[in-house]
């Protein structure tokens, strides 16, 4: 196969050298240049700005329940999962990345940041990749401050409301409060009018405001929590959109919940208690690596995060991004390149991309300087187009190799993109490929679930992350690649 991809990459780097031309896009400044002799492979970076915004709409929740053949272990096998093998581009429930998404879905969710649960999904899938045959190790990252919330009925508890999962909305005041629970409609200045709302805690309907302007009309009239529903929607998790937080807790809530709670207010007053508290655990990245010849130039790193939500199975966000690093991991362990391939599973990515993070800060000017890119794998099961977000030169090559090999493939508009681990890399000026799916209406939610997997997809995308190591190569046996910082049309 490698073969192959080097004589069509090698007509397509001619053409990528001068691919596209937009002056009107700001250029950050230059990835740093590998120190010699390593090559210097300059992939300009396109201007992608953070936006901040107050969460991702989710649609309603669904019973899930995946209708999948049971793996069944033969005595003998290592104590792991077993690693994927996508050779055929054709996969099926029965084949072996589906196998393994399915173990560890089933075997290992929920697996939230910095829990006992991440904890034993590390050493499963660094099992898994010194079964494949890689050298691995864990990187410790310590301190790790996270936020978890709760909800729960202080009076007599209504059916069906004996356990109310929740969600700190992000950047929420740390504290508990107890009080009558009251219902204020959305929260606008109409809803809440002149009433007083001392010592209570709001329930809240999301939509129209952001969260923090509803928490902030709350507080003004008195209210000591609030807890926002979506009608329609399943568990979120919001944000709130500067540092001058309300001084209340604040969560969010499924619909489901929301709507029994206020069919509880109307039965009768209902106590609540609502807390939001920070936790100090620590988690580790997994670090696996094939190294290069002895005269090896360069660093390429594959990542992908391992960690979930709260109360998600995480079969999208993202086993199916550990089953596409997996894949290539089982795909490369025979062969050379010229340079060295790291495979980095980040851990705490749900709380703040904690483990790629820490990653990026632990490596010296020269590490940093010695990546010649970082490929990103987040959320590529769901949908029907896998979407690329990243440096203008790598979208272009992931363009070309996925036009070659018919797959749906399409550009993520620079604003509307999911934050992930590679957000560090590109903050550091290294350049990243981010690839992910285009339907990414269920992740951080317990609709996170294997049917709406599709195993094609996951193909797709390891198709693309083998065929840029090999435009890599390519582009590290030639002169400097160059490329302008434009929008990709």
């Amino acid at each position: 196969m490698a073969a192959a991809w080097l004589w069509v990459i090698g007509i397509l780097a001619l053409a990528l050298i001068g691919a596209a031309c937009d002056d009107s896009t700001p250029t950050p400044s230059e990835p740093p240049s590998a120190p010699s002799p390593a090559p210097t492979i300059e992939l300009a970076p396109t201007e992608t700005p953070i936006p901040t915004a107050t969460s991702t709409p989710l649609p309603p929740t669904a019973t899930a329940t995946a209708v999948l053949p049971v793996p069944t272990r033969v005595p003998g096998e290592p104590p792991c999962l077993d690693p994927p093998d996508l050779d055929h581009p054709t996969i099926s429930a029965n084949d072996e990345a589906w196998r393994f998404l399915f173990d560890l879905t089933q075997d290992f969710s929920p697996r939230e940041s910095a829990t006992d649960e991440e904890y034993a999904a590390g050493d499963e899938l660094k099992c898994v990749l010194e079964h494949i045959g890689y050298e691995t190790e864990f990187q410790e990252i310590e301190h790790l401050t996270g936020t978890i919330s709760t909800v729960a009925v202080a009076s007599d508890v209504p059916a069906g409301l004996e356990a109310i999962p929740s969600l700190p909305i992000q950047d929420s005041f740390v504290g508990e409060a107890t009080g009558e629970l009251v219902f204020v409609g959305l929260a606008l200045p109409e809803d809440v009018g002149d009433q007083r709302l001392d010592g209570k805690v709001a329930l809240i309907e999301r939509g129209a405001i952001t969260f923090q302007e509803k928490v902030e009309r709350v507080e003004a009239a008195g209210a000591v929590g609030a807890v926002i529903f979506d009608s329609d929607g399943p568990l979120f998790q919001g944000t709130m959109v500067n540092d001058d937080v309300p001084d209340i807790p604040a969560v969010g809530i499924s619909g489901n919940d929301g709507l029994a709670l206020l069919d509880a207010i109307e039965e009768g007053q209902l106590q609540l208690t609502v807390a939001v508290r920070n936790i100090h655990q620590p988690s580790r990245n997994i670090i696996a690596e094939l190294p290069g010849p002895s005269d090896a130039r360069g660093v390429v790193i594959i990542g992908a995060h391992y960690d979930t939500v709260h109360l998600s199975e995480g079969a999208n966000d993202n086993g199916s991004g550990l089953t596409a690093l997996m894949a290539i991991a089982n795909q490369i362990i025979d062969r050379e390149f010229p340079f060295t391939v790291r495979f980095v599973l980040f851990g705490a990515e749900e709380v703040g991309l904690v483990g790629s993070t820490h990653y990026v800060g632990e490596l010296t000017e020269q590490e940093r300087a010695e990546i010649i890119a970082m490929i990103n794998y987040d959320v590529p099961g769901s949908g029907a187009t896998v979407l690329g977000w990243g440096h203008t030169e790598l979208l272009h090559a992931a363009a070309a190799i996925a036009a070659l090999s018919e797959i749906e493939y399409g550009v993520q508009e620079f604003d509307d993109y999911v934050s992930s681990d590679h957000i560090p890399f590109y903050n550091a000026q290294i350049p990243v490929l981010m690839l992910q799916a285009d339907d990414i209406s269920r992740i951080n939610s317990p609709r996170d679930t294997l049917e709406f997997v599709d195993p094609q997809l996951v193909v797709w995308a390891v198709e693309i992350g083998l065929g840029m190591l090999d435009y890599l190569v390519l582009a590290s046996q030639s002169t400097t690649v160059e490329s302008e910082a434009t929008p990709v049309p």
